[in-house]
């Protein structure tokens, strides 16, 4: 069963269609940030991968800015 998670689409920090890509991207992050905890999720609607910092999901009751529906691909 796949875990959704909101997220704001203007907070990804990468994105791409190329898993490889976004995982790389990710990576880079991770080691020029100091560690944080990031998902790597996938858009059900056009399977499109990005990375997020968990800090950055959305609660319900925040919707402040448009919404997007992701599925967690992998935890970093």
């Amino acid at each position: 069963m796949a875990e959704d998670i909101l997220f704001n689409p203007g907070d990804a920090i990468a994105q791409n269609y190329d898993y490889n890509a976004v995982m790389r991207s990710a990576e880079i992050f991770h080691y020029q940030q100091h560690p944080q905890q990031f998902v790597l999720v996938q858009a059900p609607e056009d399977a499109c991968y990005a990375v997020f910092r968990i800090a950055d999901a959305a609660h319900i009751k925040e919707q402040l800015a448009p919404l997007r529906r992701y599925q967690i691909v992998k935890r970093l």
